[in-house]
């Protein structure tokens, strides 16, 4: 079907969702869901090794190129990411994956907030097996509304380790 007008007004008392092709676009409260386009890809949300930040001035993450990762200088500091849930999806898991020969690295989620306060784990730690760790947040599930937060806490377990990056599993609710 094709529409020509100057404007077209689609109004629902639920979700407008509009697919090309496999893409699929979303319409929910200002966050556009879909494979090409926003924050949101199919059912994750894409976590970049260059999000992580250190906790400690002296060592900060290291980018090697050659490597596609980041490295810590020192396994006395952490590596943390944080990233926001969109209003509208819940985040039920996390998968990060890292060069780590001995699986010594370890991973940690927790839920935060934009507006501060203390956090609470999602999960226990999770170790690196075959260059990959999935943490599945079970009954801790974090709803998103827009400020609430999953916080990635990574541990290298030694300077050889490199960390990779990996992705949020969401789900619409």
């Amino acid at each position: 079907a094709e529409i020509a007008a100057d404007a077209i007004t689609l109004d629902s008392e639920g979700d407008i969702e509009l697919e090309v092709g496999a893409a699929k676009y979303i319409n929910s409260p200002g966050i556009f869901r879909g494979s090409n386009i926003g924050i949101i890809q199919d059912d994750s949300i894409p976590v970049s090794p260059t999000q992580f930040t250190s906790s400690s001035f002296r060592y900060s993450p290291q980018y090697d190129i050659a490597s596609n990762g980041i490295t810590m200088q020192s396994t006395t500091v952490n590596a943390y990411a944080e990233v926001v849930i969109p209003n509208g999806y819940k985040a039920t898991h996390c998968t990060m994956k890292s060069t780590d020969a001995d699986n010594d690295g370890r991973i940690q989620c927790f839920e935060g907030s934009l507006g501060g306060g203390a956090t609470s784990s999602l999960a226990a730690v999770g170790a690196f097996s075959s260059g990959t760790v999935t943490i599945d947040f079970g009954a801790n599930d974090v709803t998103g509304n827009g400020t609430k937060t999953v916080i990635i806490e990574w541990n290298n377990g030694d300077t050889l380790d490199i960390l990779h990056g990996g992705h949020i599993t969401i789900e619409k609710v």
